[in-house]
């Protein structure tokens, strides 16, 4: 019997295996959260100039959510990953947006 010392990855404290990602893999889930710490940054941008580019990745960020069909919890624990200034209220709206679509 084989132990491997490496600890499972985990998305907002759950293990990437969980089945609320529904199968998908850790790298799927990560790029969710990447995009929006990218959104997040271009909104830092107290100028407003980078603000389409952070509307964009988060647009990017919730199609990618509705492409996995990721349920709310597993949305939650995507948006608790990692601190960012997009509210969760404001992803679930652009979530809702692109399945509206």
């Amino acid at each position: 019997m084989t132990t491997s010392n490496t600890p499972e990855p985990t998305i907002g404290g759950i293990p990437a295996s969980a089945p609320l990602f529904r199968g998908a893999t850790f790298a799927q889930l990560y790029a969710i959260v990447a995009d929006l710490l990218t959104a997040s940054y271009h909104y830092a941008d107290d100028s407003g100039r980078e603000w389409s580019k952070a509307a964009d990745m988060k647009a990017k960020a919730a199609a990618q959510v509705n492409t996995l069909r990721l349920d709310f919890s597993a949305i939650k624990a995507l948006h608790k990953h990692t601190p960012q200034l997009i509210d969760f209220g404001d992803f679930m709206d652009a979530i809702l947006r692109d399945a509206r679509k």
